[in-house]
C-alpha cells in the first residue's frame, strides 16, 4: 500500500486539500510533517497563514495549489470530494482520501 510518506520519498509534491480538525488528528497520528505534506489548501481566509497543530503543515489559499502543481492531492475534507475535484481537475493530480487511504477513482 502506498502511503503519504511513500510518496514524497519517491519525488511527488503531495498536498492537502481541506484543514478540518481531522486534519491534525491525521497527520499527528500518522507522524506526517512537512516533508511529507509540504502545504495544504483550503478555501476559507480564517485558516489560510496558519498551521496545522502539532505537525506545522502550512495551510494556504488555493492559489499556492495552482502556482506549484502537486502531484497528489490528499482530500481531507471528504465530504466536498466533487466539488473539490472540480475545482482542481485542471492541476492533473492524483487524489487520495485519508480514511480509509485510497486513490479516488475519477470518471
Amino acid at each position: 500500500a502506498q502511503s503519504i510518506k511513500k510518496f514524497s520519498a519517491d519525488g511527488n509534491l503531495v498536498c492537502g486539500y481541506g484543514a478540518p480538525a481531522r486534519l491534525s488528528t491525521i497527520t499527528n497520528f500518522g507522524q506526517i510533517h512537512t516533508q511529507d505534506l509540504s502545504f495544504v489548501v483550503d478555501d476559507s481566509p480564517l485558516k489560510q497563514g496558519r498551521y496545522s497543530p502539532g505537525s506545522h503543515v502550512p495551510i494556504l489559499p488555493f492559489s499556492e495549489a495552482e502556482l506549484r502543481e502537486p502531484d497528489i492531492i490528499i482530500v481531507f475534507a471528504y465530504e466536498y470530494l466533487s466539488s473539490i475535484v472540480k475545482k482542481t481537475k485542471h492541476l492533473n493530480s492524483k487524489y487520495f482520501t485519508p480514511i480509509p487511504f485510497k486513490e479516488v477513482e475519477l470518471d
